[in-house]
């Protein structure tokens, strides 16, 4: 995902439980039902006068203007989406990058579409579900959920024990929010795993639970998202920690 209060108080500092990015005021990037006049495809001629410039600024202004009111309109009775990206801090990085990108929180999608980062730097998977009541409360349900959670509990817990906390959470999610999508980020793999006594037997582990939560997530009605390009061997899509995912 390379795919969380203001990104910036996020920025300084790793314990900030939310990082909550709305896109209601991200500009659609697409405009299916606009138009293009003979006026628009003229090339415009050089002026010479200062009145033209005037004119040529108030015919482009205008012609923005309409631009923007058929892309309003084309978007305007369809009810709103709210997409809830979930995890620790990779999604924390994904939501500040997205914010940068240019094309806002929402990445660009229509203005209809609001997404959500909720995230904190070094969360573990206990902290799931109750960031999920509180964002709730806050929100209403969520039309669908992406998590990207997990990797940071791979060396201090079994995997039997992960897998077991990951499945009965998910169920508990089916409970409280049924009629949004689930989606399951699988665990990313990583260049250096942390306080780990065999990276080998580690990246096993997440290979086993990768595969067991991803059955389970399409039993729910889900769907899985795989990274098949992020592997540890590619450096550069890594930070120098080995850990988190480079811009």
């Amino acid at each position: 995902m390379p795919a969380q209060p203001p990104a910036e108080a996020a920025l300084g500092s790793g314990l900030s439980c939310v990082v909550s990015l709305q896109s209601d005021s991200v500009p659609s990037q697409l405009n299916p039902d606009s138009e293009s006049s003979i006026e628009d495809s003229l090339p415009v001629p050089a002026r010479k006068s200062l009145g033209g410039k005037h004119r040529h600024r108030r015919t482009s202004r205008k012609r923005a203007k309409r631009r923007k009111d058929d892309t309003s309109s084309s978007y305007s009775g369809l009810a709103a989406v709210r997409i809830w990206m979930v995890g620790h801090g990779i999604v924390h990085w994904a939501g500040i990058g997205a914010r940068q990108s240019g094309l806002g929180p929402g990445l660009g999608l229509p203005p209809h579409v609001h997404m959500s980062w909720l995230s904190r730097r070094g969360m573990r998977w206990p902290e799931f579900l109750p960031l999920i009541r509180r964002q709730l409360f806050l929100e209403g349900p969520p039309t669908a959920i992406v998590v990207q959670l997990g990797e940071n509990h791979l060396v201090s817990m079994d995997c039997f024990s992960l897998h077991a906390a990951i499945l009965d959470d998910l169920e508990v999610l089916r409970a409280m929010v049924p009629t949004a999508k689930k989606n399951w980020s699988k665990l990313l793999q990583r260049r250096v795993w942390r306080g780990s006594r065999c990276p080998a037997a580690t990246e096993r582990a997440r290979k086993r639970i990768n595969s067991a939560v991803s059955k389970t997530v399409f039993e729910l009605g889900g769907d899985v998202i795989s990274h098949p390009e992020i592997l540890f061997q590619a450096e550069s899509f890594f930070r120098d920690d080995g850990v988190h995912l480079s811009a």
